[in-house]
């Protein structure tokens, strides 16, 4: 009997201690959840709208525009505070089926201007300010056959466009317009020159580039002092004999007093000509010269030998 109410007494000591120790422990408190920050929506940049040049508001020409993608193109040309508008309207050639040839059409105060339709091909279109003084001109290039370029242009005004007239044209075999320049137009500085490109046909095909400006006379003319340069020629000529030549300062220069002298088997490589008389030319090792050409029948000579007597091979083109 003894023995039970002892182990009853033990039993309630103990679990009386395990209720106090229960309430003792200290409670863990519940862990928050992690806040993720909101992400900011991603912001779109605006896009720049385009400008478009406004009635009064002259295009930023930085010596010229091409027009040819943007047609038809409108501002005020004349300073009236009204649109006119440039454009080009083609019509088919019944000479090339699949072909078409411009006029070009202007619209200045509800009056459409056309010019008359040459015949050319591939159109390319060019605004400039060559004397950077508010007063516009157009240059229209085009194909007139066989990768044959012609440029006309006219003045912008405030009544019909007034034709440009070209001059100086002496190229041989170059046949000699005032409406237009055999070529086609490259780009326009700042200081009132276009640059005009075009093949030449002597000792070879090469493509040429010479700028043109406006005369005293207004009219479009090749820049005094320079000759036709040919930036992208990479044709050497072999020579087949030994040739003399003058030396000159530089590429393209004026002669300097000296003579060159070439031996069969030495290369040179044109630089430009002036179409008529002269071709420059640069040796392999750096050295400048000129020849002087002239035309027999259909074939350039230099001192009376013909050119395939002289040369190798001839990069013609066809």
């Amino acid at each position: 009997m003894k023995r039970m109410i002892a182990l009853t007494l033990l039993l309630l000591l103990t679990l009386t201690a395990c209720g106090r120790r229960t309430a003792e422990l200290p409670e863990t408190p519940a862990e928050a959840p992690a806040e993720t920050p909101a992400e900011a929506p991603a912001e779109t940049p605006a896009e720049a709208p385009v400008e478009e040049p406004s009635a009064g508001e002259a295009p930023a020409l930085e010596g010229w525009l091409e027009l040819t993608n943007q047609l038809p193109y409108s501002f005020d040309w004349d300073g009236d505070g009204e649109d006119e508008t440039i454009d080009i309207q083609p019509l088919k050639s019944s000479s090339e089926a699949d072909g078409v040839a411009f006029p070009l059409q202007l619209e200045n105060n509800g009056q459409i201007w056309r010019s008359m339709d040459p015949g050319v091909w591939n159109v390319m279109l060019y605004l400039t300010d060559l004397g950077s003084d508010g007063s516009y001109e157009l240059f229209l290039s085009g194909d007139v056959a066989s990768d044959d370029y012609v440029t006309y242009g006219w003045r912008l005004t405030d009544g019909d466009p007034e034709p440009i007239k070209f001059t100086g044209e002496v190229r041989y075999d170059n046949v000699t317009w005032v409406d237009y320049v055999e070529g086609a137009f490259v780009d326009a500085a700042e200081d009132g020159q276009i640059r005009i490109t075009s093949n030449l046909y002597m000792l070879g095909t090469y493509g040429g580039v010479r700028p043109y400006a406006f005369n005293d006379a207004g009219e479009m003319a090749p820049v005094e002092g320079t000759v036709w340069d040919y930036p992208d020629n990479d044709q050497d000529l072999t020579l087949r004999t030994a040739l003399t030549a003058p030396s000159v300062t530089a590429r393209n220069g004026s002669p300097d007093g000296g003579t060159l002298t070439l031996e069969a088997g030495d290369t040179l490589r044109l630089t430009g000509s002036d179409g008529v008389s002269r071709a420059w030319f640069e040796t392999a090792d750096g050295r400048f010269g000129v020849l002087e050409v002239e035309k027999l029948d259909w074939q350039w000579a230099i001192g009376g030998v013909v050119e395939e007597e002289i040369f190798t091979f001839l990069p013609y083109a066809g």
